[in-house]
């Protein structure tokens, strides 16, 4: 059984499932990145924008998006309130 954490900071121990919650104002600014593991989002709340690997993805609430390890990506809260989503990945081995 792999151990799930609920956590905002990254220091699970290798092959954890961690679980992050992020949120956004109405202004969030285009913020790109590459993980190093696959990572699983679900929207919550608002109108968020994901582009990853420059395909542009606008999930209604309740919608997982997958993004695989080292694609840039990023994501942008476009409605006028907060948004908040839901994201998780498996530690890497050691």
């Amino acid at each position: 059984m792999v151990p799930v954490w609920l956590t905002s900071i990254q220091r699970a121990p290798p092959g954890s499932l961690v679980v992050s919650a992020a949120t956004s104002g109405p202004i969030l600014p285009d913020k790109r990145g590459k993980t190093t593991v696959d990572e699983l989002v679900m929207v919550l709340e608002g109108d968020v924008e994901f582009e990853i690997s420059g395909k542009v993805l606008r999930p209604a609430v309740g919608e997982e998006l997958f993004i695989s390890a080292g694609v840039l990506h990023s994501v942008r809260n476009t409605g006028k309130t907060t948004s908040r989503w839901l994201y998780g990945y498996q530690m890497n081995q050691s």
